[in-house]
């Protein structure tokens, strides 16, 4: 048993914190780093919760950027397809973007 792996079973049916929690009072019951928990397992739970969030954070922000080239790349599709005669309701379709992304360029 890993201290983490036993996090993220918990996480399937709690929330991340109780889930840290519930592993931590598990580990020592089960004297599993019984000594070095009670000792310190403010700074555990605290560790694991800020890795957390940390991960969450930096998943977040990497969605966002992968959207954001989808967009960019999608308006620069549109805006080649408008150059060879494309409908601008055609254009948009084929580029697959909304057309709250097209500033009227015509």
């Amino acid at each position: 048993m890993t201290l983490i792996n036993e996090i993220r079973k918990n996480c399937k049916t709690m929330e991340f914190e109780s889930a840290v929690d519930a592993v931590v009072t598990y580990c020592i019951e089960h004297d599993v780093l019984k000594t070095f928990l009670l000792k310190h397992r403010a700074e555990v739970k605290d560790v694991c919760i800020t890795e957390y969030n940390e991960k969450s954070f930096v998943d977040g922000i990497r969605a966002e950027g992968r959207a954001e080239g989808q967009n960019e790349k999608g308006l620069a599709v549109y805006r080649n397809l408008r150059k060879r005669g494309f409908s601008k309701e055609d254009a948009l379709v084929i580029a697959d973007i909304s057309p709250d992304l097209v500033v009227d360029e015509d």
